[in-house]
């Protein structure tokens, strides 16, 4: 039989031990296997050569980062640099109140170094109830005052946030207020100093540049509106909370999570719209607009699609403010 010998390099990686096995693997099979042998051997180790695919691909990659929604990945990606790989958990699209995260994605943030959780979106308990102690979780809520009782049963119109929220849902959009972007992106950014200290100053540079940003932004969204003409509109879910208590409005929500809307609740919405002469309806995109539709005809209004959940979710709230003064 022919004789074979492994060298060992001086240095090596996990990617230069599989590499080296492998190859040292198939100059055996081929010198002392027959055809037939060869095939059913094949067949059996296929899932292992597979796996060892997998984790040749994966090695040397960057650290991997999480977070739930596109608007995050935004902040995240300006304050992170090209260092991270960022993994968004939402897909594009669908609607965060019924998603369940693919498997291959859910693999992928149990190899995370940080998840960034938004906080009260259902796919996220499931996601935290399993997560690897490995992955440090960061609560970008953490310093912003909350809203409670959008997403009960009743429907709190004002926006206000409340003392007393034992029976009530914490409303989680909280990246619809630009005031709000600028806590979390400060949070970002304390958890990317601590995971790599030596990139403080740099990760510092971008978040002051990224603040002074969303500050004008904010500045001028606030002056655009004192002159608006009305502070009331409709939206069909209420995803325009903080976003209405930074600048005085007040949202009415119109549907009821993926449930009909009653004939009372549709009667008592076009009531009031008819009452204080509404003109703005508003309706986000990842939900079936059959019965925006209904409520656009009987109230005579024509409804603005909207996408909170978009990477561009900056865009979409100077659209918002555009439709609001016009």
């Amino acid at each position: 039989m022919r004789r074979f010998f492994l060298k060992r390099p001086m240095f090596y990686t996990t990617t230069d031990v599989y590499s080296t096995i492998l190859s040292y693997f198939c100059m055996i099979f081929h010198s002392i296997m027959t055809r037939s042998y060869k095939i059913y051997i094949l067949i059996l180790l296929f899932p292992v050569l597979l796996w060892s695919c997998g984790s040749r691909k994966h090695a040397g990659d960057k650290t991997a980062l999480a977070v739930s929604l596109a608007p995050e990945s935004r902040l995240l990606e300006a304050l992170a640099g090209d260092s991270y790989e960022i993994i968004t958990v939402l897909e594009n699209g669908a609607n965060p109140e019924l998603f369940e995260i693919p498997m291959a994605r859910r693999v992928a943030v149990d190899r995370c170094r940080i998840y960034f959780k938004n906080g009260g979106l259902p796919f996220e308990n499931a996601i935290l109830a399993t997560l690897p102690d490995s992955v440090r979780v960061v609560n970008l809520s953490e310093g912003i005052t909350p809203i409670f009782g959008t997403h009960g049963h009743h429907h709190h119109h004002d926006g206000e946030s409340h003392n007393e929220h034992e029976d009530e849902e914490f409303d989680p959009h909280i990246w619809t207020s630009v005031k709000n972007a600028r806590v979390m992106a400060s949070n970002m950014a304390r958890a990317l100093i601590a995971l790599d200290p030596s990139q403080t100053d740099a990760v510092n540079r971008r978040l002051s540049a990224l603040d002074q940003r969303l500050d004008s932004i904010d500045r001028s969204i606030a002056a655009r509106l004192d002159s608006a003409g009305s502070n009331k509109f409709l939206i069909w879910h209420p995803s325009l909370s903080y976003f209405a208590r930074d600048y005085g409005l007040t949202q009415i929500a119109v549907g009821q999570e993926a449930k009909e809307v009653p004939v009372g609740r549709l009667k008592e919405i076009i009531d009031t719209a008819t009452a204080d002469s509404i003109t703005t309806f508003f309706f986000q995109k990842e939900y079936d607009s059959r019965q925006a539709e209904t409520v656009s005809r009987e109230l005579d209004i024509k409804y603005e699609t909207i996408d909170l959940l978009s990477r561009d979710w900056l865009e979409q709230l100077n659209t918002i403010t555009d439709v609001l003064t016009r």
